[in-house]
C-alpha cells in the first residue's frame, strides 16, 4: 500500500509495518525498521511510570486496502478501524470513518505512525503529524519529529478524527503545517493566528516578556519598572489573580470578574504599549473550579479510585481507606510526554 505527495512516498505492508518514508528527491528511506503505521496502546492512566512503548503496543493482525480506504484489524482486542486516505500536495490525510462501538474499551489507537532515522529533528528531510480534530492527540508536537503518530482515545471516541502526515525537506516544514491546517476552524481544533505554525510570524514574537502577577491596586509601582526594562509582554501566572480550570478572577481584586481585569490591568498595559497574556496551565485545576466542585467533570483524568472505610464529617482530619495506600504518590509527578522514545 503506497501513498505519495510531491515529496514523500509512504508504504505500508499487510502487517501494518511502515516500510517506507522516502524522500522522493533523493530516494532515501527515513523509516526505522521497527516502524508501524498503526497499533493500540493501553488507556492513558497518568501513571508515575509510563510503560515502554515498544513493549506495550498491540500490533495489527492485518491491514487491508481498498482504495481509498485502509482497514486495520486487531485480534486482541477484536476491533477494527477504517481510515479514509487522501493524497495531497504536501500531506496525506487519514480520517477514521468506522471504529469500534462506544462501549468497547480498546485504550488508545495510534495511526499515521512511523519512527524516523532523523533522531534530533535536524535531518535534511523531516516528518511530522498534524491533528485535524480536537479529540486527536499526537505522540509528538507538530514540527521536525522522530516518533510520528496520531492518537485517538476509546474514552472520547475516535469516530471522525483525523490527522495529516507530512514528509518534506527541512526548510519546507513550517509552510507544510500551515497548508495542512488551512481548511480548519475552531470547530475542528483549538488554534490561533499567533500560535502553533503561525507563532513564528506573530508580531512581537521576539520581544522580551515576563511571567508575573498583577497588582491592580498599585498600577504605577509594578508597571513602571516593566516599562523601563522595555518588556513588551506580561504573561500572567495563576494563583493570585484567578483560579485554574474555569479562570474566575479573585472577587476581592476584580468584583466584576474579567471586565474588571481588562479595565484595571490589560488596558493599563496597553496604554504603555505592552501586551498581556495568560499562562493557562491547562493540566491544573483549582479545587474550587466548576469542573471539580460540586461534581467533578467526567472528562477529568483519574489516577485511582478509593473507598472510604469510615464516614467523614467536618471535624475529621484523617481519611481512612479500604484499599492499600502504598501506590498513592506523595509528590506531584514530573511532566511526561505521551510516548517516550524507544530505539
Amino acid at each position: 500500500m503506497t501513498f505519495e505527495t510531491n515529496s514523500l512516498r509512504l508504504s505500508i505492508d499487510a502487517s501494518g509495518r511502515t516500510i517506507e518514508f522516502t524522500d522522493l528527491a533523493t530516494g532515501v528511506n527515513w523509516a526505522e525498521p521497527d516502524s508501524y503505521f498503526a497499533y493500540l496502546l493501553p488507556g492513558y492512566r497518568g501513571d508515575l511510570k509510563q510503560p515502554d512503548l515498544a513493549e506495550s503496543r498491540i500490533l495489527p493482525a492485518r491491514v487491508l486496502f481498498a482504495a481509498p480506504c485502509l482497514t486495520i484489524e486487531f485480534e486482541q482486542p477484536a476491533v477494527s478501524f477504517t481510515l479514509l486516505a487522501e493524497q495531497r500536495a504536501t500531506d496525506i490525510r487519514f480520517t477514521v470513518i468506522t471504529s469500534p462501538a462506544k462501549d468497547v474499551d480498546f485504550g488508545r489507537f495510534v495511526f499515521a505512525g512511523c519512527i524516523l532515522r532523523d533522531r534530533d529533528g535536524k535531518g535534511p528531510f523531516s516528518g511530522t503529524v498534524v491533528p485535524l480534530h480536537m479529540k486527536c492527540n499526537l505522540l509528538e508536537l507538530p514540527g521536525h519529529g522522530t516518533h510520528l503518530g496520531a492518537i485517538g482515545y476509546a474514552k472520547l471516541s475516535v469516530q471522525g478524527i483525523g490527522a495529516a502526515l507530512i514528509g518534506v525537506p527541512y526548510n519546507d516544514m513550517g509552510q507544510a503545517i500551515k497548508d495542512a491546517m488551512a481548511h480548519l476552524t475552531l470547530d475542528d481544533v483549538l488554534m490561533s493566528p499567533y500560535g502553533g505554525a503561525f507563532g513564528k510570524d506573530a508580531p512581537g514574537v521576539m520581544d522580551d516578556y515576563i511571567i508575573d502577577s498583577a497588582y491592580p491596586e498599585e498600577v504605577n509601582r509594578w508597571l513602571d519598572p516593566i516599562e523601563k526594562a522595555n518588556i513588551k509582554l506580561v504573561s500572567f501566572h495563576q494563583g493570585r489573580l484567578y483560579r485554574q480550570g474555569d479562570y474566575r478572577f479573585v472577587p476581592s481584586l476584580f468584583p466584576d470578574d474579567v471586565f474588571d481585569f481588562k479595565r484595571k490591568v490589560s488596558d493599563e498595559l496597553h496604554k504603555r504599549g505592552i501586551r498581556s497574556g495568560f499562562h493557562i496551565y491547562s493540566a491544573m485545576l483549582n479545587e474550587e473550579s466548576e469542573f471539580v466542585t460540586p461534581v467533578p467533570h467526567p472528562d477529568l483524568a483519574v489516577i485511582g479510585t478509593y473507598t472510604l472505610a469510615r464516614d467523614l464529617d467536618e471535624l475529621s482530619d484523617t481519611i481512612h481507606l479500604v484499599e492499600d495506600t502504598a501506590s498513592i504518590p506523595l509528590e506531584q509527578p514530573s511532566a511526561q510526554i505521551e510516548a517516550p522514545p524507544y530505539h
